[in-house]
């Protein structure tokens, strides 16, 4: 399977690492920051991708089967329309969109297309939720009328200053 990446930022290493374990055909990889892309490819030694910095040339070129996008989370409706028009399969960073009205206009489009979109929720991996989800498939709280979470992590001044979209529609 094609695979290609949109984004090089802090979560495109993981992205990078499951296309290696699944054994993907890597075909390109792009940001408009020639740095965060060069970056990554010196450190994942993904000198035979094609590099891009411009996301529509590397769709129209390589013809991917399946694109990551890990973009700003601003950007991702219509970079995800975009690739659904070209016929890709997509694997989207949190959240999918930044509207209902977006997200569902990634749904249509992909069922218009006959693609397939999922929105990564890595989190659901971590030992913690899925103790909780075991303890729910064995009713061990019994039946379940209504749940609620808290989820408590700390985004210091630091997180925000990483990225200049963070902390901003």
């Amino acid at each position: 399977m094609k695979y290609a990446l949109i984004g090089c930022g802090r979560i495109s290493p993981n992205h990078i690492a499951a296309a290696k374990a699944n054994e993907l055909e890597f075909v390109g990889i792009c940001d408009i920051d020639r740095r965060m892309l060069q970056d990554k490819v010196s450190k994942f030694k993904l000198e035979s991708v094609k590099q891009y910095t411009d996301y529509h040339e590397m769709l129209k070129i390589e013809s991917p089967d399946l694109v990551a996008i890990a973009t700003e989370s601003g950007k991702h409706a219509e970079i995800a329309l975009n690739c659904i028009k070209a016929g890709c399969n997509l694997i989207i960073e949190k959240p999918i969109a930044l509207s209902l009205t977006d997200a569902d206009a990634i749904i249509n489009a992909a069922k218009e297309k006959g693609v397939k979109v999922c929105a990564n929720h890595q989190n659901r991996f971590n030992k913690s939720i899925r103790k909780i989800r075991e303890a729910l498939e064995k009713e061990r709280f019994g039946r379940m009328f209504y749940g609620a979470a808290h989820v408590r992590w700390c985004r210091d001044e630091n997180y925000y200053t990483q990225a200049r979209w963070r902390g901003t529609w």
